[in-house]
């Protein structure tokens, strides 16, 4: 038989080949690991984005802004509104016990109490407030029992609410206030039911049904929001809307609520009234 022996050049030409096969493999397995690299970096910068807005849509979102985009209709605003409800309980309560708790908000928000807390006791209601009109802000602070409050009976519910309309609320002050009104009801153990937040600016004269779309459009493309339902009429103006970066919504024949705007005009000062509320607007406009 005869035995094959190769030369040193032959030895050397196939140590080249099979390194340049090797090299091809290794560079052809790190254009493959980059390309997996480019990928998965993309995906996590998509990830990463997506998250990133979530989070923003979800937390970040404050009356602050909403006064901006209010701000950009350029209107003269007339007052901002916050009114916040909680659940404190059933356990039984003297009026003095709901007298200290009137007396707690008001400290923790900075309102000198400068008089005695009213109370009205009704059949199946007690109501202890204090109320303080003041040259730029109005504050309204309830203790409301619902039901029989006595040692005997557990049919009873307390609420606490927290209003606090401002004047000209040039310096942003409600998004403070709203911070530390529901840092005081954590401390106290209570359970927030509902927080309405409302602006109300004017515009001089009466305002076409044109002008006033123009005004609220602004206002739903200012908060991302899409229109669920509305009436835009002479006689009837408002828009329902549903924004993702507003945290508390109603829902109302199966759709979610958090914003509505809406205009009426004033007759005696010649003014058209704007508002801008979430999720809805608190008492009569």
């Amino acid at each position: 038989m005869e035995v094959f022996v190769m030369s040193r050049e032959q030895k050397l030409e196939l140590y080249k080949n099979r390194s340049k096969r090797i090299m091809e493999g290794i560079r052809e397995g790190l254009k493959r690991k980059k390309r997996y690299q480019i990928f998965f970096g993309i995906l996590f910068v998509l990830w990463a984005a997506a998250g990133a807005q979530w989070i923003a849509g979800k937390f970040l979102f404050s009356p602050k802004e909403m006064t901006e985009v209010f701000a950009e209709t350029n209107s003269k605003l007339s007052e901002s509104t916050l009114e916040i409800i909680a659940d404190y309980g059933e356990e039984f309560l003297t009026i003095e016990d709901q007298k200290e708790l009137i007396r707690y908000l008001a400290a923790g928000i900075g309102l000198n109490i400068e008089e005695d807390i009213s109370v009205i006791e009704e059949e199946n209601r007690q109501v202890i407030f204090y109320e303080k009109q003041a040259n730029q802000a109005q504050t309204t602070l309830k203790c409301v029992t619902l039901g029989q409050n006595d040692t005997n009976k557990t049919a009873r519910t307390h609420y606490l609410l927290v209003r606090i309309c401002i004047y000209k609320d040039t310096g942003l002050y409600l998004s403070s206030y709203q911070q530390k009104v529901r840092k005081l009801l954590d401390n106290l153990g209570a359970k927030e039911r509902n927080c309405t937040v409302q602006f109300a600016g004017n515009f001089a004269g009466k305002l076409t049904v044109s002008q006033l779309n123009e005004i609220a459009d602004r206002l739903l493309a200012g908060l991302d929001a899409k229109v669920i339902c509305e009436n835009r009429t002479e006689e009837l103006y408002t828009v329902y809307g549903y924004a993702r970066g507003q945290q508390q919504s109603i829902t109302v024949d199966g759709k979610k609520i958090n914003i509505q705007i809406a205009a009426a005009y004033e007759e005696n000062e010649d003014r058209t009234k704007i508002y801008l509320a979430t999720p809805m607007i608190s008492g009569d406009w």
